[in-house]
């Protein structure tokens, strides 16, 4: 009862102070589901940077996904890399790279985060198989894509996104006119 107090009293302050107030009280959880969509952005831009400026990350994705399929636990997941991967290597490179660009870019602004989230999942999901269960990258697989998975299926993480704006602003007819598809972007019916 006293945060609902607070939080009434805060939307009744005027100013900046009295909106965070506001805010904090009634959309603490959207806040922070919000930030943990952008944390994980942040997180996949870096990986993004860090293969961009990398100069040999083209070059060598071949040998690296030999060794991955040297080393994983997956037979089918060895062949795929050896058969399909490795001869196709600068292509899935830039995949690979440019795919990380997309799912952090979807991940921060929030636009089109289900379909950035899925690609984070599956991303993350191949990274894994390739990795295997060795040390540090299963754990971080494994998180990541649980995050994704949150986001896909928690309204919370696109409280604060650009498809809601979107949906509810200009295109709010659209939204109104095709509600599944609206579903599948912001993970909930727009109101009439």
């Amino acid at each position: 009862m006293m945060e609902t107090a607070t939080a009434m009293e805060g939307a009744k302050a005027p100013g900046v102070l009295g909106r965070v107030r506001w805010a904090w009280g009634n959309r603490r959880d959207h806040l922070g589901m919000t930030s943990l969509r952008v944390l994980v952005g942040v997180l996949w831009l870096n990986s993004f940077w860090g293969k961009f400026t990398n100069p040999n990350f083209v070059g060598g994705f071949a040998a690296t996904n030999t060794r991955f399929a040297g080393q994983t636990d997956f037979v089918w997941y060895k062949d795929f890399l050896t058969g399909t991967v490795v001869p196709n290597a600068e292509f899935f490179a830039y995949l690979t790279m440019y795919g990380e660009l997309l799912v952090a870019v979807a991940l921060i602004f929030g636009l089109l985060t289900h379909v950035g989230a899925v690609a984070a999942l599956l991303m993350n999901l191949n990274f894994w198989l390739a990795a295997g269960q060795s040390g540090s990258t299963f754990a971080v697989n494994i998180l990541m894509g649980a995050a994704a998975v949150v986001f896909i299926f928690s309204p919370a993480a696109k409280w604060l996104s650009v498809d809601r704006y979107l949906a509810e602003r200009p295109l709010r007819r659209l939204a109104l006119r095709f509600p599944r598809l609206t579903r599948v972007f912001l993970g909930r019916r727009v109101e009439a």
